[in-house]
Order: C-alpha cells, then structure tokens, then sequence
C-alpha cells in the first residue's frame, strides 16, 4: 500500500530532495515544503502535514542538522509519533548519537539501482511496523487499555518566536554561513508584520535568496562532479566522462577543482595546468608612477603555451583557419586577412614555449579554446601577470630579492634558444607558477599606456609584454621590466600564457 510521506530537507538540499520524490512518485504519496512563506498559515499548514503522514523522512547533512526548520519539523514529528527514517545524504558526515544508534539509511552516494532497493525495503519495513502498531493500538483499545506511546496525530507545538530575537539570530546565521537557518528566520519577522526599524528586511531576505542559490547550485555541483571525475580518470571510460563532464559544464561552468577540462582536452592540450591565484592587491609602475590595483582571484597557466599546443590549434578543423575567432577586433580582422597563414616556429620542440606568435594570434587562440574549455580563457592583464610573478610582497624576481642565473633562461645561461618550459621548476613563483622570467617574453591583454588598463580596443595599438627572453640580461628579467610591440609583431623571443575565472 502507498504510504503518506512528509519529506524533511535544509534548503540548500532541495536538489536532493527533488531527486528523491522523483524517485518515489507513483509508489507512495510524498509531500515537500517548498519554503515558499513563513507566516501562521505556513506553520499550520506544516502542523497539518505532520499529523497527515505515516512517516517522516529526514535528509540528513550537515546544513539540515544546522537547520532550525529541519530541528523544529523534525521535533514535530518525534512528538506525535510519526514513524521517523532518518536518510543520511552527505559522505563523511558526522551524525548526533540518537541517529547513529538508530536504522539510518546511507544514500550519500546517490539514488542509483541499489541505493533506491534499499530505500524501498526500508519503506516497506515501515509500513509494516505501521501496520503492527496499528492494530497493537486497536486491540489495546478494545480492551480499554491505554498505550504507553501515541499513535496518531497529536497536539503539535507552533513554531517561531518574537520577531527581534528571531531577527538577531538570522542575521547572525546569515553571516555564519546558515543559509536555511537565515532564511527560515527572517521570513519569520517578515510574516509578522514587526520588523524593527531602520533594519532593511526585504535586503537582507534577497542576500540570504542569492546565498542560498549560489549555495544549493555548489552543493549540486559538488554531489555530481565524483561520478564524472572517476569515469574521466578510468581510460575506459574516459569518453563517455569526457561527454558527461561536457554536459556538466553547460550548468556548472565554473566548478572543476580537479581540472577534468585538461584531462578531456584533445591531446596535446591534456597537459595545460592551472593555478590558483587568490585575491590580492598588486602595484604597477609606468613612467616613474606607483599605481596599486586590486587582483580577484583568477586562474593562470602553470607554463607558457608550448608549441605543441599551439600546434593542435593550428591542425583543428575549426582551430587557426576558422574566420569566427578572429572577429574581437577591426584591428585583428585586417591583420588576419593579410596573413593568412601562421608564421614556422624558430624553435619547434614541443615542450618548449611557442614563439613567433603575435598578439592577435594568442587572442585568437583564448577564442578557440574558451569554446572548446566552456569557459572564458584570456591573456592575462599586467596586473594579473605581475600578481602571479610576485605575490604578497615586492620581490624583484618570482623566486627572491636576487637574480639567480640558474633559475631561468637567461642571457646568462647562454642557451641561445628555448628551452623546455619546465626546465627550471627552482624558478617558480610563489604560487607554484614557473617559467614567468626567461625563455620567452609574454604577452599581457593591455595596452601600453601610462596607466595599464584592460581594453582591447579597436585599433592595434602597442600591447605590453613581461617576463624577458632568452637574450635579456638579469636587469632585463626583473618583475617590474617590460616592454612594448605592436600586436602584429612575431619574432622568436615572444610567446604567451592564459588565464582563467576562479573556480
């Protein structure tokens, strides 16, 4: 027989708990509050629902046990009886002792085949159980005994509590991090009609909505992702990840901590490695001025582009000979049309840094590979090349105060030529980030200007480059050196690498 299902949930999990009454529709009767008010009608409306179902099924994660609402539903439904099944939705979640010494359902790795078996032997036990007590409560009855525990609906105790303590311990939720606990609470001031003065409530319930979206969509993002991340790592699977980590993408375009876009790029694209750079302030100097800029967190190349890599867009079908990635610009648009073909490397080794690339064929490049990535990939701003190389302090060079011959490909090595882009790991920056000085100058998205500001433009005016080369002295390597070239320009010393959003 269907049962009467009262389903238990922290907001943030509402994606979870759609899954769940998808699952169950058609087998038993299922009902889900949707959050949608806070007023006595609302908590009425819960009270009845309470005392309607056979049993109560509680989502259990670390934002429902935080969960005013889930405590208080949950309480509701310990009073009167109802038949309780704690399901357990969080890995590694650590559960209050009245759930770890009771039957709690583990389905914290999805509602696959075997886990919804298990749910739905576990109803079936509790409709049972139901069903017994049912009728231990009918034969008691008849014989005018009373039992020792309720079996159907009881008085319910009503929710909420004075509107300025309720909006004292909402903002505080709020700024804990508590979205469902925020919401559930200033809804509560809201529907009373007393909220306090000079306190913009309508702002703060439309900051605790947008946490909690941004929440629930992470949450989502992060439930999803182990699945596709160990078919992408299983060679024989790895196709049918890489299209699942595709469709992914198209609603998570920022969530891949683990880079599966690197590992799904057509080879030799698979070795392209990120870094995270976190937030920060950076001070720039043009023309004897001191300007201080503020960096958000972005993401960076670990290496320049190798020639490899920029091989494979030059051999895509739709890579280097395609008109639609040279379009940004009336600038880049003219210099495409007069060459059409891309200039030999000087030194083609492919782990070594592309070079003899000019300004508009690295764009064109960000465009073919935001597309084939589903995320925006660009040149990186002075700035951000510059926060990247030094950090949080003023060091002349990505490893220290001192130039040191060893740690990059300099004049001094006297190479002469390239060489692998990690050759020189003792070089690397602060961040992890190697290859910044030495080997190839890079271009930066900005303009030479006295003050560095991001714009492309339409007219091909000089575009700065960091880093030095192969051929530059230790003067010539330091952070704040540079130097400026039309965006046509291609000669072997000039290369580039890209940067990324934050995930």
């Amino acid at each position: 027989n269907a049962m009467r299902l009262y389903v238990s949930y922290a907001r943030s999990d509402a994606p979870y708990c759609m899954e769940l009454v998808e699952c169950l529709h058609g087998v038993h009767e299922l009902w889900y509050d949707e959050r949608r008010a806070a007023g006595p009608e609302w908590r009425q409306e819960i009270q009845r629902r309470l005392g309607w179902c056979d049993a109560f099924l509680y989502l259990l994660s670390a934002e429902s046990l935080a969960s005013r609402f889930c405590q208080d539903e949950y309480r509701l439904a310990r009073e009167t009886g109802r038949v309780i099944l704690p399901l357990c939705i969080e890995t590694d979640l650590r559960l209050p002792p009245e759930f770890e010494r009771g039957p709690t359902l583990d389905l914290s790795g999805g509602l696959d085949a075997t886990s919804q078996r298990s749910l739905l032997n576990a109803l079936l036990l509790a409709e049972r159980g139901l069903q017994s007590r049912t009728t231990t409560h009918a034969l008691s009855s008849s014989n005018g005994s009373n039992p020792s525990s309720p079996s159907g609906p009881q008085p319910l105790v009503a929710l909420g509590q004075e509107p300025e303590a309720a909006l004292e311990e909402g903002i505080k939720a709020l700024n804990r991090g508590q979205y469902d606990n925020a919401l559930y609470l200033l809804q509560q001031v809201q529907a009373s009609g007393k909220a306090p003065p000079y306190v913009d409530l309508p702002a703060l319930l439309v900051q605790a909505q947008g946490a909690l979206r941004e929440d629930t969509h992470r949450r989502q993002a992060e439930r999803l992702y182990p699945p596709i991340r160990e078919l992408v790592r299983s060679p024989g699977s790895r196709a049918l990840g890489c299209q699942a980590f595709a469709a992914f993408q198209r609603d998570y375009p920022h969530y891949d901590p683990e880079n599966l876009a690197a590992a799904c790029a057509p080879a030799p694209l698979a070795g392209l490695l990120w870094h995270d750079i976190p937030a920060g302030e950076t001070t720039i100097q043009h023309q004897g001025r001191q300007i201080r800029y503020w960096n958000e967190a972005f993401r960076i190349s670990q290496f320049p582009i190798t020639h490899a890599q920029f091989q494979s867009f030059i051999d895509a079908p739709e890579g280097y000979g395609a008109e639609r990635w040279w379009q940004n610009s009336e600038g880049a648009r003219s210099w495409r049309q007069s060459r059409p073909q891309p200039a030999p490397a000087r030194f083609p080794y492919p782990d070594h840094p592309r070079e003899s690339v000019s300004w508009f064929e690295a764009l064109a490049f960000c465009e073919w590979l935001s597309e084939l990535l589903q995320f925006n990939v660009r040149l990186p701003s002075e700035q951000q090349w510059q926060r990247t190389a030094q950090g949080e302090d003023e060091r002349a060079y990505p490893w220290g105060p001192q130039f040191q011959a060893r740690r990059c490909n300099s004049a001094e090595a006297r190479h002469q030529q390239t060489t692998p882009v990690n050759a020189y790991p003792a070089g690397a920056s602060p961040f992890g980030v190697q290859d910044l000085v030495g080997n190839v100058w890079e271009w930066c998205e900005n303009e030479a200007r006295p003050v560095a500001e991001d714009a492309l433009g339409d007219l091909p005016a000089r575009r700065i480059l960091r880093g030095g080369s192969f051929l530059s002295a230790a003067e010539r390597l330091s952070i704040s050196a540079y130097q400026t070239l039309k965006p046509g320009a291609r000669t072997a010393t000039v290369g580039f690498r890209i940067v990324a959003p934050y995930i």
